[in-house]
């Protein structure tokens, strides 16, 4: 044995000794041997064409330096780094555009001989240019669609016949899917086109157009047309494009394909076509880079065994920040993936797209997997969107999520039944949800930690979410998931959303296991925060009331709100969709459910608002007579009841037994469009019965100027909280309440409100 180890290290030394190191700088000769810093190449293109590197060799690029093209590593057992002092080198992908003529107005134009395919990005002074669009923020809306999905109609849209052809709509064709449709006709304000959408558009939903020359009207816009290479671009009156305009041009910045014990340290790549590729290569180390400005994905990791990514930044990529897909093991530690998929219309079509972090796999792996302390910030869609067993994500910071898309998660995965999945120690915060181009722009959908449809065997600890849309964790026909000693605070703040939670648990049709009942959850020693009051510490839902009696084991949970009965709220889709959900105290759910043993609830007096305005309800304790308050029909009647409560008067609403329904309102004040308002009340009947609430303009149309809701009333006295925003504005507004049974309302206030803090809290 001692002899073999002995040959080994001799063989070692050998290797070691007829090891080279090459060097590049932007100030060397191609001419130049290469082989030390006095006597540097100068370019990736010469580097590339040298059979002269081995393995073993290292090759160093000047700090301070820069190269354009690609950097393509064919050689295992390579060393790849940077010498001298200064800045990280740069691999750069762009290059620069010039002769530049006045086309018409304000709009110049250069002939790129070179440009094979349209450019991913215009940059000017190394930043990037927005792509033109019509219009230059936000959604047109969708008036028809055709049944074939080939075509939608404008009614709205004003242009002749054919003047859109051959351009490009960018359509919101779900809350979690953008597609880009190339135009093939433009006709009596009809859209057409041969791709299909992710899914069938819908009446009301959004979209704009872009790829035509008419979408330039802002300085910096751009539009480049692949049939005569002519590249546009928009400047500000009096000004002319000057020679700092470059266009990405390189696919790739750094190129890794079938090779082993790779290391790349201490570069910077940008502005490529897409980014950087690791692929079919085994023991690759990536560490100390930076990737910029990349046309797709920053950084796509696929079929390799034990890549390391580490110290690394990603940021601006219109796609995907990283995609790692159908790897064995390796590691994904402490690194920044920032501004990823922010602008419509520049990421891929459909699913799996403006995502952080996508780990993506067509096979079972059993090699754990570690993605860890990174830092992941201002997101179009999901932070880190996983579809693998044995991966374990931990201690990671992810923040401003779902900015272009929503229905999505700081850490998401969808029907993944695979073992060994770990989410630990990580700290999210604000999914805000987006609602441009959406029916109903003020609801928003994120959630924390989002488990999707069928998935399964997720152990989710000790992790820290707030100011989330929709909820800290969501589980979403999920089984067998444990969620332990996790601190759950401040979300579920979207007040147009009627079921949002810390914890929100939801059952219904597309995902259900079968005929199996028992979802075998374990949910225990939680802290869950409802900060605003017309969110709960846990939200149930489902089709049916039995789909929620085989929950698991839920105990040791610590509940804060504002009320107690912020603790527990349950619905079913099968109901009355203006229903309200049924309302618990920890104590009424323990006692009903036999759930959350050992669990406590602490009344907590932090609120997210503060009110805008006095009452708008001038008569709201009825304490001398009913003035303001007005019944239709007018045979029905109201009055001031000091029996049933005799310290404080209420009002008593009488429904004769001939009747099937009134409406009792109070009027008097205006409300603005997109303002948040507080409706509170108390209310109780002899019977159990519904009361339906909506606020309602007080003259013709009469439109509602909100949802419709509704609430339980029982014979116990009760007190609601209610949320809303009005879709317009009205100078004349009142609050409409209609029941089909006799019922006591008392103490009702409308507050116009502002949160305190609307950069943690956005609508």
């Amino acid at each position: 044995m001692k002899l073999i180890i002995a040959a080994l290290l001799v063989l070692f030394n050998i290797s070691t000794l007829r090891a080279t190191n090459y060097y590049l700088s932007d100030k060397g000769n191609d001419r130049n041997t290469g082989t030390s810093k006095t006597t540097p190449w100068q370019s990736l293109a010469n580097l590339a064409m040298q059979d002269l590197i081995k393995s073993g060799d290292s090759i160093f690029f000047e700090r301070g330096s820069v190269f354009i093209g690609t950097l393509s590593v064919t050689e295992s057992s390579i060393y790849v780094g940077a010498y001298g002092l200064g800045k990280k080198p740069i691999i750069k992908g762009s290059i620069k555009i010039v002769n530049w003529e006045l086309f018409k107005n304000n709009i110049w134009k250069s002939y790129c001989k070179e440009c094979s395919k349209e450019p991913a990005n215009v940059f000017i002074g190394g930043n990037p240019q927005p792509l033109g669009r019509y219009p230059n923020q936000g959604y047109f809306a969708i008036s028809n669609v055709a049944a074939n999905r080939q075509s939608f109609t404008d009614k709205t849209i004003s242009a002749t016949d054919y003047f859109w052809n051959q351009s490009e709509v960018v359509v919101r064709s779900s809350r979690w899917t953008i597609d880009k449709l190339p135009v093939n006709s433009f006709r009596n304000n009809t859209f057409t086109y041969s791709q299909p959408p992710s899914y069938p558009l819908e009446k009301g939903f959004g979209y704009f157009i872009q790829k035509h020359l008419a979408t330039l009207d802002q300085s910096g816009e751009w539009f480049f047309n692949s049939d005569t290479k002519e590249l546009f671009l928009y400047m500000d009156e009096g000004l002319r494009p000057g020679n700092n305009i470059e266009i990405s041009f390189y696919e790739l910045g750094l190129e890794i394909v079938t090779t082993h014990d790779v290391t790349i340290d201490g570069l910077a790549f940008m502005n490529h076509q897409s980014g950087c590729l690791v692929k079919n290569s085994l023991n690759i180390i990536v560490r100390n880079i930076e990737q910029f400005n990349s046309g797709k994905n920053g950084f796509e990791i696929i079929d390799c065994e034990n890549p390391v990514v580490e110290n690394s930044l990603i940021a601006d990529s219109n796609n995907n920040g990283v995609e790692w897909l159908n790897n064995s093991g390796g590691t994904f530690i402490c690194n920044e993936i920032l501004r990823t998929g922010l602008i419509p219309g520049q990421g891929a079509n459909g699913n799996g797209s403006y995502i952080a972090l996508n780990i993506t796999a067509n096979k079972i792996s059993i090699d754990t997997t570690l993605f860890q302390s990174n830092k992941i910030d201002s997101t179009g869609y999901s932070g880190i969107d996983f579809r693998t067993g044995h991966t374990f994500i931990k201690n990671n910071h992810i923040s401003n999520f779902c900015l272009t898309k929503d229905d999505g998660g700081g850490i998401y995965t969808w029907e993944n039944n695979q073992l060994g999945k770990l989410i630990e120690g990580n700290h999210i915060s604000n999914g805000r949800g987006s609602g441009e181009g959406i029916l109903n722009f003020n609801q928003r959908f994120a959630s924390g930690i989002y488990i999707d449809d069928r998935s399964s065997n997720v152990d989710i600890y000790n992790n820290t979410i707030s100011h989330c849309a929709t909820a800290g964790i969501y589980l979403h026909n999920a089984r067998m998931i444990s969620v332990r000693e996790n601190n759950i605070s401040a979300n579920g703040f979207t007040v147009s959303n009627k079921e949002k939670a810390q914890l929100y648990i939801r059952l219904d049709k597309h995902g259900k296991y079968g005929e199996k009942k028992e979802l075998e959850l374990t949910v225990s020693n939680n802290n869950l925060i409802a900060l605003h009051e017309n969110s709960h510490c846990i939200y149930l839902s489902a089709d049916e009331n039995q789909d929620l009696e085989q929950l698991g084991t839920f105990s040791k949970n610590q509940f804060s709100g504002h009320i107690l009965n912020q603790a527990i709220a349950k619905s079913y889709h099968k109901t009355d969709p203006c229903l309200a959900p049924e309302i618990y105290t920890l104590d009424q759910w323990q006692r009903i459910s036999m759930l959350e043993k050992g669990s406590t609830f602490t009344i907590t007096h932090n609120t997210a608002y503060n009110n805008a305005s006095k009452n708008l309800i001038s008569n709201s304790s009825m304490t001398k007579d009913v003035s303001g308050w007005i019944i239709w029909p007018e045979k029905q009647r109201l009055k001031q009841d000091r029996i049933t409560s005799a310290e404080n008067p209420s009002l008593n609403v009488i429904i004769d037994s001939l009747n099937t329904e009134a409406l009792v309102y109070h009027g008097g004040f205006s409300v603005g469009k997109e303002k948040l308002y507080r409706l509170s009340f108390t209310a109780w009947s002899h019977v159990p019965m519904l009361l339906e609430f909506v606020p309602l303009m007080a003259n013709s149309p009469w439109r509602a100027l909100s949802d419709y809701i509704c609430f339980p009333v029982s014979s116990k006295r009760q007190s609601f909280i209610y949320y809303f925003q009005t879709n317009e504005n009205s100078v004349k507004a009142r609050v409409n309440f209609k029941s089909d049974q006799s019922f006591w309302i008392d103490d009702v206030s409308l507050y116009e409100i502002i949160e305190k803090n609307k950069s943690d809290l956005p609508l």
